[in-house]
């Protein structure tokens, strides 16, 4: 379906220049400003680049097989998606150790991993995170300790993480937590419709960027590590009209290609963000862009692309604050299926189709969700026809649609 779409920034960037060149308006001059002071030591994950040099170094031999072990270190087998989810976990507890001024530059890795670290470390995670984010944080931590030196006793480690493993227990109510498609479509419109009155360019762009985040999740809800990794002229595509989300069988966790487009609706949005919040955000890191910089479709406020535990607690405190209830990443897919499955369940079985799932049973457990939901969750007769057309429009491009 995509086989002619342009295939690199450059192509994308002309085209969308050309399309906006007339109906561009003059925007307010954007004036770049410096992070504010101590903005770095507050952050969350701190990603490999950012990190000291020794475990900078530390990591990427035992990636290669070249640190202890050599072949036979842990690091080498791991997939790529294992590599990021202990990467994220180690830039996390790197990121506490900063704001507790706790980070020695000149410090070996396993030396920064102490008992009395890691349980002031817990303490804190506790505080934010539930039981089983705590117990995923500190398995990943058990991961990068037994890469740096996989013949150290790590026993203390692999205890404490055991029992927050056995201990944690799922705390999100799904039932609670879902919201009509539609509601989290329209919550996101709604911000990016309020940032032109927020204070600060860079509050203006975040709001924005959640805004479109949460917008293109509620019509388009790839998993997580899809969406996070959009990149322009890649997955993300424009082919002269439509802009087109595309993922090969390999890179999804069905193994089944992705190819829909974004919807019309949300093109107005998409665009400006790409015109003139992104490029705000990118060119507060300063310049040391990359070419991962330059394509990634999100990045946070200091121009980085935006990692994935960063995506994940925006859209659970934005709708959080919207709702009263967070909605996690992952949920917008119940969300979809169940607002089919309440509203159309006629056109449930094209839901595989739309989500990505290998069969109707992942379906069949939506739609009996869907009728424990009491009545006073569904649209209101007003919004029927606002409704109608927005479900359609999802499901236009889906096999099997209805005409």
């Amino acid at each position: 379906m995509c086989s002619d779409l342009p295939k690199t920034l450059d192509e994308l960037e002309k085209m969308l220049l050309a399309k906006l060149a007339l109906a561009a308006q003059p925007t307010e001059s954007a004036q770049i400003t410096a992070p504010e002071p101590g903005q770095a030591r507050q952050r969350i994950i701190l990603p490999p680049d950012a990190w000291p040099e020794a475990d900078r170094r530390a990591w990427d031999l035992a990636l290669d097989g070249e640190g202890p072990l050599g072949a036979d270190n842990p690091a080498v087998g791991w997939s790529p998606r294992t590599v990021d989810k202990v990467a994220d976990g180690y830039g996390r507890y790197l990121a506490w150790l900063m704001r507790q001024d706790e980070l020695v530059l000149g410090e070996a890795p396993v030396d920064r991993i102490t008992p009395e670290h890691v349980r002031a470390y817990v303490a804190e995670l506790k505080a934010s995170l539930s039981p089983v984010s705590v117990g995923i944080y500190i398995g990943a931590l058990v991961a990068a300790a037994n890469a740096f030196d996989p013949e150290r006793d790590w026993r203390w480690l692999r205890v404490r993480y055991s029992r927050l493993k056995n201990r944690a227990e799922p705390s999100r109510d799904k039932h609670k937590a879902i919201r009509p498609t539609l509601e989290l479509y329209r919550l996101g419109l709604r911000l990016m419709d309020e940032a032109p009155s927020t204070p600060t360019e860079t509050r203006r762009a975040m709001k924005y960027t959640q805004g479109l985040m949460i917008a293109l999740l509620a019509a388009r809800p790839l998993r997580i590590r899809n969406f996070q990794d959009i990149t322009i002229g890649r997955s993300l595509r424009y082919d002269g009209t439509t802009y087109w989300l595309t993922f090969s069988g390999v890179e999804t966790k069905t193994g089944r290609a992705i190819d829909e487009p974004v919807p019309s609706s949300l093109v107005p949005y998409l665009e400006t963000y790409l015109r003139v919040h992104r490029p705000h955000l990118l060119h507060r890191n300063g310049g040391a862009r990359t070419a991962t910089h330059e394509r990634r479709l999100w990045v946070d406020r200091d121009g980085n692309p935006m990692q994935e535990p960063a995506m994940r607690d925006t859209i659970k405190r934005v709708t959080r604050a919207a709702f009263g209830t967070a909605v996690w990443p992952h949920l917008f897919r119940d969300c979809l299926f169940t607002s089919l499955a309440v509203e159309q369940p006629e056109l449930i079985g094209i839901g595989p189709a739309l989500l990505g799932h290998s069969s109707l049973a992942t379906g069949q457990k939506h739609y009996n969700q869907a009728r424990m939901i009491e009545a006073s969750r569904l649209y209101t007769a007003a919004l029927l026809e606002v409704r109608t057309s927005f479900i359609r429009e999802l499901l236009a491009s889906q096999p099997g649609a209805p005409e």
